[in-house]
């Protein structure tokens, strides 16, 4: 009696652990979702293609370091707005679920029509080392003119590389088809000029593309492994880039909105294309009337309705389906988490710009009429070259005129709060619903999400045959197979405000 006496009292002092967001790796919160197997690789590829088919929508989704909204005002892009963009690890010791880090969206489930939820997702648990497998790894078409070339980070080792970290990454604008240029032969004749390869087709969609690398040896003392052969020295294995999505449409019948989230419409039948902007002169009647490129696009991006709003409590994807069996079709939607302004990410040096006396003069004369009835504010700059240091604040470019946060920001988009994700039959038709999205919905309003983005795409995967890698102690480490996907992604943002 006395040790169950002491033993009771002992689970009194426990700590609570209900609201801690932790389960094992490929099972469900609930029991009847499963996850991915948490299966063990030596790494992870991927090779995707993402299309911003909305607005609020910026390259930070890609976990790249730009929180500025794509579309028409970012140099260099035009509709529709799409990148393509390479990201690898690859260890010396394989790792349970290892593709769960990094990559532009999560690991589809194994089982079609299946979905389920991660909370507060993050990589796999536990301390590992990279290996460098030389400048570069590319996956490219056998005749050289599509695929893309991942640069290793470092490009060079520090002098003390002790830290060192090696991962690949590269970014680049979306080039469908393979550009050509001419040169000089024997004859100055332009008939007999030779053709050469000016840019190749950063994603040669439903192209077979390999795997490869140089090999690389990395600085004495660096925590890193090593594969100081090339890639060729095992079979190759190919892979197959997906189709692009084409056309898809949604349909939902309650409230429409505008690229900053008022409402156009209260209720009512819709549809639209999953594309950065609406065609106002029609909705289209199916996936068919959102194959072809739009006569013209706006300069606002579309917001999408999410299921949570909806009559029924559902939002319709329709699609064109492919005839490749290696291809899957996902959608992943996405509660991010409430922005800290205080985070370095987000700060910016600013000095306090007083307002001119002329300004000053013109808003005194016409307040409570164009302007509001009180004393203009204050602004802020950068500081120049030859100025003190300035204090750092929230960067006002996130802010909008009322002080609130622009779309683009609405949602910390590095803080994965809460996650759905959905495997479903390519036969062309899918309804999100909001019973699917319930707990994630929930967990997100009682921790102050901001924003939802989703991405529908489709993907093909692979396990590929690696040579062995050494450790930084000469160890052999046999890390194959590695997992390599390549996917083409539509995102886009549902309207969420609470």
């Amino acid at each position: 009696m006395v040790i169950m006496t002491l033993f009771l009292a002992f689970l009194a002092c426990a700590p609570n652990y209900l609201d801690v967001p932790v389960k094992t790796v490929g099972v469900g919160y609930d029991p009847e979702e499963v996850g991915p197997s948490p299966t063990p690789y030596g790494g992870v590829v991927e090779y995707s293609w993402v299309n911003f088919a909305g607005g609020g929508l910026s390259l930070a989704l890609m976990q790249l370091g730009s929180f500025d909204e794509v579309g028409p005002g970012m140099s260099g892009f035009a509709p529709p707005y799409a990148a393509v963009y390479g990201f690898s690890y690859l260890f010396t010791e394989k790792l349970a679920a290892a593709d769960s880090l990094g990559g532009v969206t999560s690991v589809p489930p194994e089982a079609e029509d299946s979905c389920y939820t991660t909370f507060e997702a993050s990589g796999p648990i536990g301390s590992f080392k990279t290996v460098d497998v030389g400048d570069y790894m590319e996956l490219v078409t056998e005749d050289g003119s599509g695929g893309l070339r991942l640069d290793r980070y470092p490009e060079q080792y520090a002098s003390d590389p002790r830290d060192a970290f090696a991962y690949y990454n590269k970014f680049e604008l979306w080039s469908q088809n393979p550009i050509y240029g001419l040169y000089p032969g024997d004859s100055e004749k332009i008939s007999k000029m030779g053709e050469i390869l000016v840019r190749g087709a950063t994603f040669p969609s439903g192209e077979r593309v390999t795997y490869r690398f140089p090999g690389g040896m990395v600085p004495q003392y660096a925590p890193l492994g090593s594969i100081p052969v090339p890639s060729s020295v095992v079979e190759s294995t190919e892979l197959r880039v997906p189709q692009l999505p084409g056309g898809v449409s949604l349909e939902w019948t309650g409230p429409r909105y505008d690229s900053i989230g008022e409402t156009t419409e209260a209720g009512g039948a819709h549809s639209t294309c999953l594309a950065f902007s609406a065609d106002a002169a029609k909705e289209p009647q199916g996936p068919g009337d959102c194959a072809a490129a739009m006569s013209a696009q706006a300069d606002a991006g579309q917001m999408y309705t999410g299921p949570w709003d909806t009559d029924d409590g559902q939002v319709s994807f329709r699609w064109e389906p492919s005839e490749n069996p290696d291809e899957f079709v996902s959608i992943a939607v996405r509660f991010l988490g409430p922005v800290d302004r205080d985070d370095p990410n987000y700060q910016a040096e600013l000095v306090s710009e007083p307002i001119p006396k002329s300004v000053k003069g013109e808003w005194n004369g016409r307040r409570g009429e164009s302007v509001p009835d009180e004393e203009p504010p204050d602004g802020t700059r950068s500081p120049t070259a030859c100025e003190e240091e300035g204090a750092y604040g929230f960067d006002p470019r996130y802010l909008d005129g009322a002080g609130e946060l622009i779309t683009a920001m609405r949602g910390d988009p590095f803080h994965n709060m809460a996650e759905v994700t959905c495997r479903m039959k390519d036969d062309g038709e899918f309804a999100l619903t909001e019973a699917m999205v319930a707990d994630a919905l929930a967990y997100a309003r009682a921790h102050g999400s901001e924003g939802v983005v989703f991405y529908f795409g489709r993907s093909t995967e692979a396990e590929v045959e690696v040579p062995d890698a050494m450790d930084n102690y000469g160890n052999r480490k046999v890390i194959t197979p590695i997992k390599v996907a390549s996917r083409a992604i539509d995102i886009g943002r549902f309207w969420f405000e609470e």
